[in-house]
């Protein structure tokens, strides 16, 4: 054989001639059914002579079925569009995103029209109840029961932030009016809070469910270590289909260490077990305008006025802080509805999609989890003063704050402590964890390099990084 010209051909064939038994018509013929077969719908071709994008069309989450054959009264096909995007395009996926997430867009204007699928789609939904909705009906311990019951029994994942507590206890210990002094407030919630929870156990056992007692601090949450236990005890209690009962922990707290109510208690709580969907039932229809209507969608505060009930002596929560915990609940990426707690079936029929009470929908870019807890459950211990220089750039490029485009430092803090950050005006650019005492930054600001290094021993600093760095919405 010679190994230049490769292997000769074998005795008796030529090269270039047709197999055995196929003359000249024989293979005209197969052509003309292979050009045949190229042109036949997809459905006539038989499954060996399909080519792998005929197998991606049937297998992929697009396909609709095998085509009808066509006849001759058939429309010839249209041909695609020059300007239409190819599948895989980004500008198709991010249409497809847009088409999924028809709730979820990039500025917040909202009109009244807007659909609430979002709540039709929760699966782990947060309800918070107020003490003054609770006095006004004797019977919503069991009405929310039977109302989460049905959710657990759905398949879904409830977790109710329920007040009440200090208003029992004062009635069992016969307190006419509100205490003032810290340690009546806490005999009055310690012993209301048992008697709220066998409220509520009785009732959740009639609907054949279960309920759990979770009593929370600010310092609970606080806490890295703390917040990932109580992470994980509520995502078990959820997994085990029985329903949490949250409340703060009052027979400890202080002013300084407390929720300032619970409607921010299930701002808090609701990013922590990634709830969907957080509904917060007062004693009113909703948000009410200045003429005292209700707001369908709330997207411009201005339309905002608090004509929620002044009921003295009984919550601490009005309607400002409702909206306010429904702006960050919203940033959660959850939907929030505000609405009337003794509306037959309230919860069932928002979760529906109802046009009931205010709906702030979700934001399209919600937040993480640790950045959530950055900007909405840390308390800023001091504030950093910027230039316009530095709020630019934080605002557009999403950068890092560094000691040059400081201005000032007002407070006192420490490495880790989370601190705001100002613009000139006063206004509220930023929040985030400071990388550098307050001590330095005031003997850093202004300077780079070797002016930084005489200041404070070296060359390069930052005060707050963009990874833990949250803007102001």
């Amino acid at each position: 054989m010679d190994r230049a010209r490769g292997p000769r051909p074998r005795p008796g064939r030529r090269l270039g001639r047709p197999p055995p038994g196929l003359g000249q018509g024989a293979r005209a013929r197969r052509r003309a059914r292979q050009r045949s077969d190229r042109r036949a719908p997809r459905a006539r071709r038989h499954p060996a002579r399909q080519t792998p994008r005929h197998r991606r069309a049937q297998e992929g989450p697009g396909w609709r079925g095998p085509r009808a054959p066509r006849t001759a009264q058939a429309s010839p096909r249209r041909r695609r569009p020059a300007h239409a995007v190819r599948r895989g395009h980004p500008a198709r996926a991010h249409r497809d995103h847009a088409r999924a997430h028809p709730l979820r867009t990039e500025s917040p204007t909202v009109s009244e029209s807007v659909s609430r699928e979002a709540l039709t789609r929760a699966r782990r939904i947060v309800v918070k109840i107020g003490s003054r909705a609770l006095a006004q009906d004797r019977t919503m311990p069991r009405k929310l029961a039977a109302q989460l019951a049905a959710l657990v029994h759905a398949g879904k994942s409830p977790m109710l932030v329920s007040s009440g507590a200090t208003a029992l206890g004062m009635s069992r210990l016969g307190m006419t009016q509100k205490p003032t002094e810290i340690p009546l407030l806490q005999a009055a919630a310690s012993a209301g809070q048992s008697i709220l929870m066998r409220l509520y156990d009785e009732a959740f056992d009639q609907e054949g469910a279960t309920c759990a007692q979770v009593l929370l601090t600010h310092g609970d949450l606080a806490d890295r270590q703390r917040l990932n236990n109580a992470r994980a005890a509520l995502g078990a209690l959820l997994d085990a289909k029985v329903v949490p009962i949250v409340n703060e922990n009052d027979v400890v707290a202080t002013e300084e260490i407390r929720f300032s109510d619970n409607d921010q208690l299930s701002a808090m709580v609701a990013p922590l077990v990634g709830a969907e969907a957080l509904i917060l039932l007062t004693d009113v229809d909703g948000v009410l305008d200045d003429d005292g209507n209700r707001i369908g969608v709330l997207d411009d505060l201005s339309r905002f006025h608090d004509r929620g009930s002044l009921t003295p002596g009984i919550g601490r929560g009005g309607m400002s802080s409702k909206v306010g915990a429904a702006l960050k609940g919203r940033r959660s990426g959850a939907a929030v509805v505000i609405a009337r707690a003794t509306e037959p079936n309230i919860i069932t029929r928002v979760l529906a999609g109802e046009d009931l009470g205010t709906y702030f929908p979700p934001k399209d870019q919600a937040l993480r989890a640790r950045h959530h807890w950055i900007a909405y459950t840390l308390r800023p211990v001091g504030d950093v003063l910027i230039d316009d220089g530095a709020r630019a750039a934080l605002e557009a490029q999403n950068s890092s704050l560094l000691p040059v485009g400081v201005l000032g430092v007002r407070g006192e803090f420490h490495i880790g402590d989370a601190i705001r950050i100002l613009s000139i005006d006063g206004r509220v650019v930023a929040r985030g964890l400071s990388r550098m005492s307050s001590l330095d930054v005031a003997r850093a600001a202004r300077k780079k390099g070797p002016e930084l290094a005489q200041a404070i021993g070296v060359e390069s600093a930052v005060v707050v990084h963009r990874d833990d760095l949250v803007l102001e919405d």
